[in-house]
């Protein structure tokens, strides 16, 4: 049952990025903890599968990307800031793709990304 989690969990993520609220709680927005939530279950599971995730061509060229970035905002001469807000974005944006590479359920992640999508065209 704790292998489930991530996957429901990512299902909201998905589920809410169409329909992010302003503010919630604390400065951070419903997407954003439900992110952090994300993150808190799926710690575990990529731990565990950390092998798998080193050998993926994918996974290893994303974490350069990262890698890079947070070089970049180190050394930025102006906007400091802005830099590191990136950074964060584009390691938030790596752990997704991590958990993404994880789960089992791909096919059904695609399926809601598709449902929602559609629901907030309509909307």
């Amino acid at each position: 049952m704790r292998d489930r989690w991530p996957g429901i969990v990512l299902a909201a993520v998905v589920a809410q990025i169409p329909f992010e609220l302003r503010y919630t709680l604390l400065g951070l927005s419903n997407l954003q903890w439900t992110f952090i939530a994300l993150v808190v279950v799926s710690v575990p599971v990529l731990l565990r599968n950390w092998k798998r995730l080193a050998s993926d061509r994918l996974v290893q060229a994303a974490a350069l990307l990262v890698f890079i970035q947070w070089l970049a905002a180190c050394y930025a001469p102006e906007f400091h800031t802005n830099a590191f807000k990136a950074a964060i974005r584009f390691s938030a944006g790596f752990l997704l793709l991590g958990i993404v590479r994880i789960l089992d359920n791909q096919e059904s992640i695609v399926r809601l990304w598709a449902v929602t999508s559609g629901v907030a065209a309509l909307y």
